[in-house]
């Protein structure tokens, strides 16, 4: 069979292997954030920016991509808004995926590229934990298709300005400002590979354009936001960040159990620093680090997502972070193995299959993973399907879509009843009601459903 045939087999078949394992293992996955997103989404038109539970401008998400991805589910169809989301979401993570292989020869030097590169997705395929994320319901995997395809036409158009990339390198930057509030540091990140590569000559116009671009759109968004909330970042920015050193701490501590979780993960830590000596040794070296731009850009992707966990505080929640990253940790292995395997490119393909296969190996052990993530998790979807109701309707389709995940089911088991028939007599006895909860998740958003005008507020 021919090499490009063969790996081209590998590579459907990673995906479908990364879409079984996701939703077989990890349906229950995810946070009761995904409803503020929702909300956000579900709502946005009733003024000219996002509102909160009380109607006022407030941009609850941390990704005002997902809230729009939210309003084309939400218009698509109302009663399975929340469905249709997931879904939607979900599907970035193969897609993610896919760039490994469609961009094989940006990363990976040309006559080891389609072995190299169906091993790279069979590997990040076996990923667990962008398959617990990409079934969250939050904009992980949509971060990791924009970054993962930013990484890869930043690398483009750093070997060939001429290639055509600088229109798609722009795009990319102003998507990623959009999907995270820290997105604005790929802007930083290209003027800062311009200089590398090119010297002064970044300064020209021919070059500029390719951050002064988005840096205009960052511009106009902070603009906007400031005009309509009073801040420059969303609530949750504010929210989340490490308020200390005890926080950042924590986070390290946390980031340092990640990449020694396992033998594979120790070994991708050894890598990176690698990799980080290489590059400081090239920078001193008159730029030399043109010889090396794939593995430059790779590792300063990495570098930043790591960095702004800790600076989040880590915990939880915020491993999300470091989703978006995931693949390009693969493209990193595999390009280091490509290039200073020293072995001849047969030897070096047998390596790369090997690693894979390694790393496949490596996160075979779900049940260990599924404690590390979280502990309220079943995973055995069998089991919870079972449990679930034949739908009669489309809402109730999109509501035991909800019960499967860990956080509804558990938000689902104590507040549903008291939103279902105990809020009508709350309501009746004290008629406004002010409600303080740390809660902003399922509680607020079940009864802004069910009660969309009662006088109800939110603190």
């Amino acid at each position: 069979m021919h090499t490009r045939t063969l790996a081209r087999l590998i590579v459907f078949f990673a995906i479908v292997c990364f879409i079984f394992a996701s939703c077989y293992f990890f349906y229950w996955a995810g946070i009761d954030d995904d409803l503020i997103t929702l909300w956000s989404g579900e709502t946005l038109g009733r003024d000219w920016w996002f509102i909160n539970y009380n109607g006022e401008r407030s941009e609850m998400t941390s990704s005002i991509l997902a809230a729009l991805v939210a309003k084309i589910a939400y218009l698509l169809q109302p009663d399975a808004s929340y469905l249709l989301n997931k879904i939607f979401l979900f599907l970035c993570a193969p897609a993610a995926l896919y760039l490994l292989w469609r961009y094989r020869e940006t990363y990976l030097p040309k006559p080891c590229a389609d072995v190299m590169g169906a091993a790279t997705m069979a590997a990040a395929a076996s990923d667990t934990l962008l398959q617990y994320w990409s079934q969250s319901s939050m904009e992980a995997p949509l971060h990791a298709l924009l970054l993962t395809w930013y990484a890869f036409l930043l690398i483009q158009y750093l070997q060939n300005p001429l290639a055509g990339a600088a229109r798609k390198l722009i795009l990319s930057q102003l998507l990623l400002i959009l999907v995270r509030p820290e997105g604005f540091w790929a802007i930083g990140a290209t003027g800062f590979m311009l200089w590398m590569v090119h010297g002064r000559a970044c300064l020209s116009r021919r070059y500029a354009m390719v951050y002064m671009v988005p840096l205009a759109g960052l511009f106009v968004l902070l603009s906007l936001r400031f005009a309509a909330t009073g801040l420059l970042f969303p609530n949750a920015a504010y929210a989340k960040m490490g308020e200390d050193g005890v926080f950042l701490w924590g986070a390290w501590r946390q980031l340092s159990i990640f990449y020694t979780f396992n033998i594979f993960q120790m070994i991708t830590a050894l890598m990176l620093g690698a990799s980080v000596i290489l590059i400081i040794r090239d920078i001193f070296k008159n730029h030399a680090i043109k010889d090396h731009i794939a593995l430059a850009v790779l590792t300063l992707m990495i570098l930043m997502q790591a960095l702004f966990f800790i600076l989040a505080g880590g915990g939880f929640g915020q491993f999300r972070l470091l989703v978006p990253s995931a693949l390009l940790i693969y493209c990193m292995l595999f390009y280091v193995l490509a290039c200073y395997g020293a072995m001849g490119l047969k030897h070096n393909g047998l390596l790369a299959v090997a690693l894979a296969a390694f790393a496949i190996w490596s996160h075979k052990d779900v049940d260990r993973w599924t404690v590390k993530l979280q502990k309220n998790g079943n995973p055995h979807i069998a089991m919870a399907a079972y449990n679930l109701s034949w739908p009669d309707s489309i809402e109730q389709l999109n509501r035991e879509a909800m019960s499967l995940q860990w956080a509804h089911s558990r938000d689902m088991e104590a507040l549903d009843n008291f939103i279902r028939n105990g809020m009508d007599a709350q309501l009746a006895a004290l008629g406004n009601i002010r409600i303080m909860s740390h809660q902003a998740g399922f509680f607020p958003y079940f009864i802004k459903h069910r009660y969309p005008d009662a006088p109800i507020t939110f603190f």
